[in-house]
């Protein structure tokens, strides 16, 4: 065999040997990853899409086919019919109606509304940011969770700012407000 021939088969077998045997995925592994990524799918598709907004710290979001109105945790913001009512309605309007947002459940209310902290697509809680641009004041008699005292510094700084309804000279809490009603 002339030494050209040799060398190809010397090295045809060392390949050969040097492979790495073929890795056998077990169909349990198998299955369980497909269901994995299959959940993680299914899970991001899981969010609640905002269908109306009826006051500052009040929406209904569009949750598996059905209707629930959410009260936004730790805030009250002015009423409707209360002077900023509309802004604080306006501003919420702009940031959330028909956006899809992930609603965190704390509590429910009197009526049976999900007290929630509802979670914009850019990762902004919409909570905080109705304190931090003046439309809402923390609700302290209800705002009782561990961030509620940051809560009442972005409530502070939108004061000091003159921010949206601290630009009145003396703005009413709601909680007053609807005493008066």
């Amino acid at each position: 065999m002339p030494p050209s021939q040799r060398l190809n088969r010397l090295m045809h077998k060392n390949l050969q040997r040097s492979r790495i045997p073929r890795m056998r995925v077990p169909k349990t592994f198998l299955f369980t990853f497909i269901l994995l990524i299959g959940g993680l799918f299914f899970a991001q598709q899981d969010k609640d899409r905002v269908v109306r907004v009826h006051d500052g710290d009040t929406i209904t979001v569009l949750r598996k086919g059905s209707f629930e109105k959410i009260r936004l945790y730790g805030i009250d913001s002015p009423e409707s019919d209360q002077p900023g009512g509309s802004e604080a309605r306006n501003f919420a309007s702009n940031l959330a109606f028909m956006e899809e947002v992930q609603v965190t459940t704390l509590d429910l209310d009197q009526y049976g509304r999900a007290v929630a902290l509802v979670q914009l697509p850019d990762g902004r809680l919409l909570n905080e940011e109705l304190l931090r641009n003046g439309q809402a004041w923390v609700y302290r008699a209800y705002c009782k969770e561990l961030w509620c005292p940051g809560w009442i510094g972005l409530e502070r700084k939108a004061k000091q700012q003159k921010a949206g309804l601290w630009a009145q000279k003396k703005p009413v809490p709601p909680w007053e407000w609807r005493k008066r009603r």
